[in-house]
């Protein structure tokens, strides 16, 4: 016979579980509204909760019972995550504690199908949690200067005058400097969320999952690359009028929008015959 967990052991830990990190859960989605940088999490938040739902109906899957004593103590392991979040005002320590808690429930109290149903999608939300402020800035830094450096360097190679001086780059009469926003690191967090959001929808192996964002890294920054050396051509080019604006918006959905295209490629490799090994 199978074991399953008694009802009330069941419940009670579904409610401790509601009452230790329900506000945790709730302070990230408010955060996540008013934070520029992670502008893509709400909608990406809504379709993996959506194909969450969509996969629950769906018939049953085969699948053994899951190893309770190693999910007991990953369920622990998030539990003192969360407190380590507390005891230090880490907020992403506290999130990321909090998915990690959620998926040891899930496969401790969950049904197969439930198992099936919501494993991708939790761990899929775990990219959706801001990173710590000393590893976000540090990061930031160090893509500025990366994206400032290898974007004068092209522009150069192709005949562009322009003069560098730090994240400065300076044209006739035009200057672009490379802020925070122009870092790269928004579309890094934006197309690895995407990658594992194209994951689950498209319910690759684990090990193309694990490819699809290990590829998103290289193509968020040959992206933001891509955008300053066209904002560059056409400061040159057009003036700066044609460098800023709607222009400028329109580089960042086209740029984004072909990383996003190779992610499909890569998800789908096959558009004939099954689901991609």
């Amino acid at each position: 016979m199978t074991r399953r967990p008694l009802l009330i052991p069941a419940f009670l830990s579904v409610a401790a579980y509601a009452w230790v990190f329900f506000p945790v859960l709730t302070a990230w989605v408010r955060d996540l509204q008013s934070d520029p940088n992670y502008s893509h999490a709400i909608p990406m938040i809504v379709l993996l909760l959506a194909v969450g739902v969509w996969k629950s109906w769906q018939g049953t899957t085969s699948e053994a019972e899951p190893g309770w004593s190693l999910w007991w103590i990953w369920g622990g392991f998030g539990f003192l995550l969360t407190v380590a979040g507390f005891l230090s005002a880490n907020d992403s320590l506290a999130r990321w504690g909090a998915l990690a808690t959620a998926l040891a429930l899930l496969e401790i109290l969950g049904s197969p199908r439930q198992r099936w149903a919501w494993r991708a999608p939790i761990l899929a939300l775990m990219t959706l949690v801001p990173w710590p402020y000393v590893i976000y800035y540090a990061f930031t830094s160090s893509l500025q200067s990366f994206s400032s450096v290898a974007a004068a360097w092209l522009l150069q190679a192709s005949g562009v005058p322009l003069a560098r001086d730090g994240n400065l780059l300076q044209f006739d009469g035009y200057r672009l400097e490379v802020v925070e926003a122009c870092s790269g690191l928004r579309s890094l967090l934006a197309m690895s969320a995407l990658a594992a959001l194209i994951a689950v929808v498209s319910r690759v192996s684990t090990r193309r999952a694990l490819l699809l964002l290990v590829l998103a890294v290289p193509l968020a920054l040959v992206a933001n690359l891509l955008r300053l050396v066209v904002t560059g051509y056409a400061a040159q080019l057009g003036g700066p009028e044609s460098a800023d604006g709607l222009f400028h918006a329109a580089e960042g959905i086209l740029t984004f929008g072909l990383g996003a295209l190779v992610l499909s490629l890569a998800a789908f490799p096959r558009w004939k015959g099954g689901r991609g090994k």
